[in-house]
């Protein structure tokens, strides 16, 4: 049995998208420590709003004295209200090669990502979790960090060949995501 992945492009934002979804599902601390960040975020905004309100109602201070409140509310509410784009963008750039072409290939040995000029060999007790999202395999090393194999970058094996293969030789049940 053989199935390759050939991500001509690397990943899109749509692959990062069901990665950090996925994360979410899994580590629900990290989605608590994500709500907690953008409330935050937000609490700061409102705040640094009503500095600013509070300085221009003042007598003896001009427009140009709110200018710093209104500069950091407006950045704490896109913070609040961006922040997963912010995650993403920050991953990805993080990442090296991200929009290098990849190759992923699963057969009977492991795993091989060839990426660029590096290529790296997983055998299947290296996988902490597999996981089935929106179309898109997650084979992830550790709680943070998985391969993301979108389908529609597949030949070979069908998909209910590949997830019965998948099952066997990890271990593990594919935990499914919707």
């Amino acid at each position: 049995m053989e199935a390759r992945f050939d991500l001509p492009n690397g990943f899109e934002k749509s692959d990062w998208n069901v990665f950090l979804h996925t994360y979410y599902c899994m580590n629900p601390a990290a989605r608590c420590l994500q709500v907690l960040i953008r409330l935050f975020c937000a609490g700061m905004g409102t705040l640094m709003a009503l500095a600013v309100v509070g300085v221009v109602v003042t007598e003896g201070s001009g427009p140009l004295d709110a200018m710093i409140p209104a500069s950091i509310s407006l950045l704490m509410w896109c913070g609040a209200i961006w922040f997963d784009a912010l995650v993403l963008w920050i991953s990805r750039h993080r990442m090296a090669d991200s929009h290098a072409h990849m190759t992923v290939t699963i057969h009977t040995d492991g795993v091989t990502d060839q990426t660029g000029a590096v290529t790296t060999h997983y055998g299947y007790q290296a996988f902490y979790a597999v996981c089935y999202c929106r179309n898109t395999y997650l084979l992830f090393t550790s709680r943070r960090f998985a391969l993301v194999l979108p389908e529609r970058f597949r030949e070979g094996a069908g998909s209910a060949v590949l997830k019965a293969f998948l099952e066997e030789k990890t271990g593990k049940m594919i935990r499914e995501f919707k």
